[in-house]
């Protein structure tokens, strides 16, 4: 019984993980003015919309999958471009399982340091152009940012306030610092779990054992410390206005 609720509480950080970024999202548009109440919708639609599509395609699992982004797209607002990022989203699902597919096949090990950062990179930027379609007014617009994109040039222009390009970079570096620290614990944690084994009792065994402890169950002690750090953190560059506002539902 102990066992069960151990595992349980360490899955349920995982498991909250869609739940915390959704909330995470809606924080900061509240921030920026733009107030959204629907974000536990929009992810219950897609999440039924897929599968129910599954359900009734049967053996076409990838067409599922765009059709849920799709119905995604359209639930934001449903106008032709917010359906285009929900399609786009949706074949990018089905081009990464049709690559996963065809690595097992012709039987390529794509694994390694360099690998992953290459799939980061690939990762990252196809999601970034994909919001160009959420952000857009009109399709002219979006194709004058796309167009934007592949323009040398325009990276020597800076239109807006210098702070957002570094907020943006900070944001950038802390996403990949955050999962190369995921693997770096991965990494630790096998070496400590294999020194352990080496040894004969004594510290060795303890410290490598601890090791691979402490990367297996790594969210039970990392989101308190996380946790601890933000609420020091908003006290230090906010001295004295570290009171919280009104609950959201309140203005209501």
């Amino acid at each position: 019984m102990i066992d069960f609720i151990a595992n349980w509480v360490a899955n349920s950080l995982g498991m909250a993980t869609p739940y915390a970024l959704a909330a995470l999202g809606l924080i900061i548009g509240e921030r920026a003015g733009v107030l959204s109440l629907t974000a536990e919708g929009l992810m219950l639609v897609g999440a039924l919309s897929g599968a129910a599509a599954s359900i009734v395609l049967g053996g076409y699992p990838n067409l599922s999958l765009v059709i849920a982004m799709f119905v995604f797209g359209v639930w934001h607002k449903g106008t032709f471009l917010l359906m285009m990022w929900g399609v786009y989203h949706g074949l990018l699902l089905v081009l990464h399982r049709q690559w996963q597919e065809f690595r097992k096949w012709i039987g390529f090990e794509w694994s390694g340091p360099t690998a992953t950062l290459i799939s980061w990179a690939i990762t990252f930027t196809a999601v970034c152009v994909g919001y160009i379609f959420f952000r857009a007014e009109n399709i002219v617009q979006a194709m004058a940012m796309l167009k934007a994109i592949i323009s040398p040039h325009t990276y020597t222009y800076l239109s807006l306030d210098r702070s957002l390009y570094w907020m943006t970079l900070l944001a950038a570096v802390g996403y990949f610092a955050v999962i190369g620290a995921g693997e770096l614990l991965n990494r630790l944690g096998q070496f400590g779990l294999r020194w352990a084994e080496k040894g004969s009792g004594g510290f060795r065994t303890r410290f490598g054992g601890f090791l691979g402890v402490m990367a297996q169950d790594r969210w039970v002690w990392i989101a308190p410390v996380v946790l601890v750090l933000m609420l020091y953190l908003s006290v230090i560059v906010q001295p004295g206005h570290a009171e919280t506002g009104p609950v959201m539902y309140a203005l209501f």
